[in-house]
This record gives structure tokens, C-alpha cells and sequence, in this order.
């Protein structure tokens, strides 16, 4: 095939793919549909048989299991109440702000990356928290529900990150180096997050009202202990995953099973540990493990009928033609991850798009811890546009809040990742001198 054919080919398999999404079909279906169709074009009928290897040979990873176990660590840590008793926790040391709940969310949505890894139930618990909250101190709901919506997917930047570990495996890059890697890109889109609201609530005073006597009173003494031991579990908890992953005495995977014994032993010390709390944890678990997984054997399909085309060669020789200027074309795969993530769910654009973009990465010999960083940012981008993002929509489903008066909220946010992106893009160091 001629590499104007090639070009022509990708443009119909993805369009083919984005038209099936909408028309309603889960997303695995349609990778592993298109997928199919292509290898029996492209190679002919006896070529299927491969396919069964390509499924297997994309879940025999040992990297993988860290998945079904940081889900069922976070799974038992919300059921158990910790992270409502982190939230609660927090708050008494924001009081001297006027928009001390804001602060809090961006916080807790920061610290509970290191407890859940999970962006959506994040959002979810931070909505069931945090809005009761704001709504009993009439915070405005286009911005609360905004800050809880963009803190939600820091849980992507702050280890442990699931859309990490499958970059990691797809990618063959070191997860706990990409562990790393997304700490202070996380920690500066907090900070950012936090110094945007503080200034908000400065200029304009209407969006949340005058500090109230309840919450951020001056505390004595007793009470800031008490809000101490409070966050004490779970920052210990927090501290043995990362340090047992950086310390270099565990995987990733050997974490994620430390992590879930102490999330069982913090379940039994609240005494909320019991049968029911195991098996609604363990159930819910299993049931977005196999949803990723499915995910990812039909990404893995679609990956090889398109190396099967040479599309990812092809883009890659393109590539090279351009290599003078690197920064077009980084600008311009970041404009396509962009308009992606509007339509596509985070996991699934990873899955999907990495084994294409990877080869136009070594041209440009970018560093691929540093392009999975921007890559998750942009994962994150996506968790909160709309017409697809899912946070969007698991903030409004909890707190019963119309769509068209939460997205007014949302711009600031998705620019301060934009800047996020460009700081990292202007000084990578950012966020790989930890690793350096």
C-alpha cells in the first residue's frame, strides 16, 4: 500500500470506530470490531486465528493485578468511611479562608489520588462529601461543582495511578518511575487549582458567602488534635504504599496488596469491617477490572490490525520528515489527545492511541515518561468536558445538579491544565528531575 493509502485507511478505521461510539456501542465492541474487519481485509481469513493470541498476550501482564487491587483498596477505604473522615479531617485547617471548602476539595482530591487512583470515585465521593457542605453554606454550584469535577481526576497525576500502570504495560515503561513522574505535575495543578479559587472568592465575594462562625472559627488546641488523628490512618497508609514502591522493597503489584491489607485493617479499626462491606467492595471491583480488561484486549486488537497496516511505521517515517521542528508536531498530537478526550474515556484513549503514537515519540526522541504525564494530563482534560466527560456527569448525577449549570464552572479549570501542560512542555525537568 502507497503512504497515501495507508493515511486514508487510519482516517477511516478511527472515524469508523468514533461513528460506532456514538451510535451507542461499548467501546470495547467497537475496537475489537474494527479490529477484526481490518486483519480479515488486510491479511485474509487465516490471520484471525492470531487474534486470540493478541487477547491473551494483553492481560498476561504482572503489572496488571495492581489494577483489581488498588480498586479494591479504594472500594474498602469509601464503603469504610475513611475518606469522608479525611475530608472532615482537612477542613478545620482551612478555616482561615473564605472559601475554605474549595481549598479542602482540591486538597482531598489530591490526597485521595494516593488512596484510590480511581478519578471517578473521586469525583463521586467528593460530590457526596463535599456538596452537602457547600450547599449548607450557599456556595455557588456552577463553582463548587467545578472545583470538585477538576480535583476529582488529580487521582490520575498522584500515585497510584491506574491510567499509569496501563501505560506502563502497553508502553514497557517502568510504573513506578511513571509513579514519579506525575507527583509534581499533580501537586502543581493543586496549587494552581487553590490560588485560582482563592483569588475568585477575593473578586468576587457573591460566590461564597462571609466566613461562617461553624467551621472556621479559630480552634483550640483539643480540636486540632483531634482533626490530626483523624488524618494520621490514612496518611500512614498513604506513606507505606509510595514508600515501599520508591524505597524499591515492592512492585507496584506487591504494593497495591500491602495497601489493600491496610485498608482492611483501617475498615476494622472503624469497625465498619464486616461481610457486606467485603463483598460490595470486592464486587465492585471485579466489575470495572473486567470492564478494563475488555477494554484492553480490544485496544489490543485494534493496535495490531493497525501495525498489521504499517500505520503507526507510516506516521512514524511522516513524522520524521518534520523532525526539525518537534513542537508542531507535539502541539499537534496533544490537539488530536484533546479533541479525543472529549469523546473518548480516559482508559480507552490510552489503550488506544499509545501503541500509534509511541513510534512518532521515539522519532522525536521524546522521553516517555514525560509524554505519558502530558498524556494523563490531557486524560484528565477529557474527564471533565463535555459531551463524554465522565466526571462531569458522575458529579451531576450525585449531587442532582443540571448539566447546563455546572459546565459555566468548568473553563478556568481546564485552562490551568492547558498552563499545566505548557509549563511541563517549557520545563520538563517539572517533573522528571524526582527521577533524575
Amino acid at each position: 500500500m502507497s503512504e497515501a493509502s495507508i493515511v486514508v485507511a487510519a482516517i477511516c478505521a478511527f472515524g469508523s470506530m468514533i461513528v460506532l461510539i456514538l451510535g451507542g456501542i461499548y467501546i470495547s465492541v467497537a475496537l475489537g470490531l474494527i479490529g477484526i474487519v481490518v486483519v480479515y481485509l488486510g491479511m485474509g481469513p487465516s490471520a484471525l486465528n492470531i487474534l486470540s493470541h493478541v487477547a491473551w498476550n494483553s492481560l498476561d501482564s504482572f503489572v496488571l493485578l495492581a489494577v483489581p487491587l488498588f480498586m479494591l483498596m479504594s472500594e474498602v477505604l469509601i464503603r469504610a468511611g475513611v475518606v469522608e473522615s479525611l475530608f472532615k479531617g482537612l477542613l478545620p485547617f482551612l478555616g482561615w479562608s473564605r472559601g475554605k471548602i474549595l481549598h479542602v476539595v482540591v486538597l482531598g482530591g489530591a490526597i485521595l489520588g494516593a488512596l484510590c487512583g480511581s478519578a471517578l470515585a473521586i469525583s463521586a465521593t467528593l460530590t457526596n462529601v463535599a456538596f452537602s457542605y457547600m450547599k449548607r453554606e450557599n456556595y455557588d454550584e456552577s463553582v463548587s461543582l467545578a472545583t470538585i469535577i477538576a480535583s476529582g481526576p488529580l487521582g490520575f497525576l498522584i500515585p497510584p495511578s491506574i491510567p499509569f500502570i496501563i501505560y506502563g504495560t502497553i508502553t514497557s515503561t517502568s510504573v513506578s518511575k511513571l509513579f514519579m513522574a506525575g507527583i509534581m505535575p499533580g501537586i502543581l495543578s493543586a496549587i494552581l487549582f487553590m490560588a485560582y479559587n482563592e483569588i475568585t472568592v477575593r473578586l468576587k465575594p457573591r460566590i461564597v458567602p462571609a466566613i461562617a462562625t461553624d467551621g472556621s472559627r479559630e480552634l483550640n488546641f483539643k480540636e486540632l488534635m483531634s482533626a490530626s488523628a483523624t488524618l494520621i490512618p490514612p496518611f500512614i497508609l498513604i506513606i507505606i504504599i509510595l514508600g515501599s514502591i520508591y524505597g524499591g522493597v515492592a512492585t507496584p503489584t506487591e504494593a497495591a496488596g500491602v495497601g489493600c491489607i491496610g485498608a482492611f485493617i483501617l475498615a476494622a479499626a472503624r469497625r465498619k469491617l464486616n461481610w457486606k462491606l467485603l463483598m460490595d467492595s470486592a464486587s465492585s471491583a471485579i466489575q470495572l477490572t473486567a470492564t478494563i480488561s475488555w477494554i484492553l484486549v480490544g485496544a489490543q486488537i485494534f493496535s495490531f490490525a493497525m501495525a498489521s497496516m504499517r500505520i503507526p511505521a507510516t506516521l512514524a517515517e511522516i513524522a520524521t520528515r518534520f523532525s526539525t521542528y518537534p513542537v508542531i508536531i507535539e502541539i499537534s498530537i496533544f490537539t488530536i489527545y484533546f479533541i479525543l478526550g472529549c469523546f473518548v474515556d480516559s482508559i480507552s484513549l490510552i489503550m488506544l492511541t499509545t501503541p500509534i503514537t509511541m513510534p512518532i515519540i521515539k522519532v522525536l526522541r521524546i522521553d516517555p515518561l514525560f509524554f505519558g504525564v502530558i498524556l494523563v494530563l490531557f486524560c484528565n482534560i477529557g474527564q471533565m468536558t463535555p459531551p463524554f466527560g465522565a466526571s462531569l456527569y458522575v458529579a451531576s448525577a450525585t449531587s442532582k445538579v443540571d448539566l447546563t449549570r455546572i459546565i459555566p464552572g468548568l473553563p478556568p479549570y481546564i485552562i490551568l491544565y492547558i498552563v499545566v501542560v505548557a509549563l511541563l512542555m517549557l520545563f520538563p525537568e517539572i517533573s522528571l528531575f524526582i527521577i533524575r
